[in-house]
C-alpha cells in the first residue's frame, strides 16, 4: 500500500542521511583460516520528524546501500548488541519505489505520458538481478537520454537535480536499500547500529607484494567515512589509499596510509563531498619478515651449499670424505630425512589466499629444497648402480636449478603484479 509520507521521509532521510549518520566505521578483516568479514559501525541519531512506521513500535531508518547479492552469515545488533530485524525484498522495493516517485523532479511528472512510462521502466530497474541488471540499466540509460534530448531547455539547477535523480535510479538495479526497523522510543537519540558479513577474498597473483581495490558502497551516506583493513597473519600492510570521484569519475581527494614494518592494522578516512560520489580502497600488502619468509632464505643458503659441497666431492675437487667412509650410510641418510621433513612442514600452504598467493615462491623453493634433501638422502641410503647414482645427483642439480630460479623470480622480479583484482 503507497504511503506517500513514507516515500517523502525515506527520500529525506536518503538524500540528507549526512546530517544524521555521523561516522561510518568499515572494516575489511581478512582471518587466518581464511575467511573475510566485512563490518558496519554507523554513528547515528534517527530524526524524530522523519519516521517512517513499521510494524507496532518500531520505525523504519535506512542504512544506505547494499550490493545485490547474497549476504553470507549476515549480523545485525544495535550498540548493546540487540539484533535488530531487516526488511525484506518486497517491502524494500515496495518502498524503494515510493521513495522515487516522491522525490522525482517536477518536469518529469509534468509529463504523464513519460511519468507512467518511467515507473514501468524504474519498476524493472528496482527489480533488477544479476542476469537482468545490464540490460536494464542500458534500456534505462537510452529511454533517459531521449527524454532529456526532449527538454534542453531546463535551467540548469533543475538539470542537475535530474542528473542525481538518474544516477541513483541507476544505484538501485545494482544495490538495494538498506532497511532496518528500529525502536521508535530509539528516535532522537544518539546510538551504535552495526552489521557485518561475510565477503569472497580478494584475488591477487604471486609476488613480492599484492594489491587489491574495495569499493565502497553509499559513500557519501555519512558525514565522515573510515576505512580499517585487518591483514592475516603472516601479511603487513605496506599502504592503503582510500580515493574518492565524483559523477564523472574525476578523482576529488584521497588519504593515503603508508605501513611500517609488522604492521597488520591500518586505517583511512575521508569528509565526503557529495552524497553520490564514489569511492575506491586500493590496498597494497606484503609478506612479514619473520616466520616462514626468514626460514626460507636460511634454508635455501643452507641447501645451495649442501648440494655445491657435494658436488665438488663428487668430481673430485673438494677432498672431504675419507676413502675409507661407507657409502651408502643409514646414518647419513637419516640426518638429511629429519631436515626435509621440516621443510616440507614449514612449507605447507597457508590458510588465506592472499597470503599463499605471496608465499608461493617462496614456499615452492622450500618444497624443492626438501625434495632435494630427500634425494641426496636416498643417495645415501641405497647402494645404487654408477648409472643411477650419476642419474640421482644430475636429479639433484635440476631440482636445485629450479629452486634457484624460483627464488631469483622472488627476489628480483617484479614486486606487485600489474593487474588489480576487486573484492566487495
Amino acid at each position: 500500500m503507497e504511503d506517500a509520507s513514507a516515500g517523502r521521509n525515506l527520500s529525506l532521510l536518503l538524500l540528507d542521511s549526512r546530517s544524521w549518520v555521523h561516522r561510518r566505521v568499515e572494516t575489511l578483516t581478512l582471518h587466518e583460516a581464511g575467511s573475510n568479514r566485512h563490518s558496519v559501525s554507523l554513528d547515528v541519531t534517527p530524526p524524530r520528524n522523519l519516521l517512517i512506521e513499521g510494524s507496532i513500535g518500531r520505525v523504519i531508518l535506512p542504512l544506505g546501500l547494499l550490493d545485490k547479492r547474497m549476504l553470507r552469515s549476515f549480523d545485525l545488533v544495535d550498540g548493546s548488541g540487540k539484533a535488530l530485524s531487516m526488511l525484506g525484498s518486497a517491502e524494500n522495493a515496495d518502498l524503494a519505489l515510493q521513495m522515487m516517485r516522491a522525490w522525482a523532479p517536477t518536469s518529469l511528472k509534468a509529463d504523464p505520458s513519460a511519468w507512467q512510462e518511467f515507473i514501468t521502466i524504474l519498476q524493472t530497474l528496482i527489480g533488477s538481478d544479476q542476469v537482468t541488471v545490464s540490460a536494464n540499466i542500458r534500456h534505462f540509460e537510452r529511454w533517459w537520454g531521449a527524454w532529456r534530448n526532449e527538454h534542453l531547455d531546463l535551467e540548469a539547477r533543475e538539470v542537475n537535480d535530474l542528473e542525481f535523480f538518474a544516477a541513483f535510479a541507476v544505484a538501485l538495479a545494482t544495490h538495494f536499500l538498506f532497511l532496518i526497523e528500529f525502536d521508535r522510543a530509539g528516535a532522537g537519540t544518539r546510538t551504535i547500529i552495526k552489521y557485518s558479513f561475510e565477503v569472497d577474498a580478494p584475488e591477487v597473483r604471486s609476488g613480492r607484494r599484492a594489491r587489491f581495490l574495495s569499493r565502497v558502497a553509499d559513500y557519501g551516506f555519512a558525514a565522515s567515512q573510515h576505512f580499517e583493513v585487518r591483514s592475516p597473519p603472516g601479511v603487513e600492510l605496506r599502504k592503503i589509499t582510500f580515493s574518492e570521484f565524483d559523477l564523472a569519475r574525476e578523482q576529488v581527494q584521497e588519504y593515503v596510509d603508508i605501513g611500517g614494518a609488522s604492521r597488520g592494522v591500518s586505517h583511512a578516512a575521508l569528509t565526503p563531498r557529495h552524497r553520490l560520489h564514489s569511492a575506491l580502497l586500493e590496498v597494497e600488502a606484503s609478506l612479514s619478515k619473520r616466520g616462514m619468509y626468514t626460514f626460507t632464505h636460511l634454508a635455501f643458503a643452507v641447501v645451495s651449499m649442501l648440494v655445491g659441497v657435494a658436488w665438488l666431492v663428487k668430481v673430485d675437487l673438494l677432498p672431504l670424505v675419507s676413502e675409507t667412509a661407507v657409502v651408502p650410510s643409514a646414518s647419513v641418510s637419516i640426518l638429511l630425512v629429519g631436515p626435509a621433513l621440516m621443510f616440507s612442514w614449514v612449507a605447507r600452504s597457508p590458510e588465506h589466499s592472499l597470503a599463499t598467493a605471496m608465499f608461493k615462491p617462496l614456499r615452492e623453493t622450500l618444497m624443492c629444497s626438501a625434495l632435494i634433501l630427500l634425494l641426496m638422502a636416498l643417495a645415501a641410503a641405497v647402494p645404487l648402480l654408477p648409472w643411477a647414482w650419476n642419474g640421482l645427483w644430475l636429479l639433484i642439480g635440476a631440482v636445485w636449478v629450479v629452486a634457484a630460479a624460483r627464488y631469483c623470480w622472488y627476489i628480483f622480479g617484479p614486486a606487485s603484479p600489474e593487474n588489480i583484482r576487486r573484492v566487495q
